[in-house]
């Protein structure tokens, strides 16, 4: 097994442990890139694959503050049939309906409409 070091002496293996980043995502960027250990860890590896929707927020935490479930919409985005963006609408249009007629103001919307 080779062992990355980075330019301050300390292994690559340590520093994710250190900085709580999953070690098997750096390496795999270290390898898909051939990027120096150095150039890697200046790549937030948190960010190397997440979509960004057109407000600029990132999928992920869209789908925490709505309620969505990130996964879903990952499913419907690597069917090929959406973008991350058509995919959290649909979603987040159906939680809306469904709070709309189950949640906790469905009585007032009753009364409105």
């Amino acid at each position: 097994m080779t062992c990355f070091r980075l330019s301050t002496g300390e292994t690559l293996s340590k520093y994710c442990k250190r900085t709580g980043l999953n070690y098997n995502t750096v390496f795999s960027i270290l390898d898909k890139r051939g990027c120096t250990p150095d150039e890697v860890i200046k790549i937030t590896p948190r960010h190397y694959n997440s979509h960004i929707l057109n407000d600029g927020r990132e999928l992920v935490q869209a789908c925490r503050e709505s309620g969505i479930h990130y996964t879903t919409v990952l499913s419907r985005i690597s069917s090929g049939k959406w973008t991350a963006q058509e995919a959290f609408d649909s979603l987040y249009e159906r939680r809306m309906k469904r709070v709309k007629l189950f949640g906790r103001n469905a009585k007032r919307y009753a009364s409105e409409g």
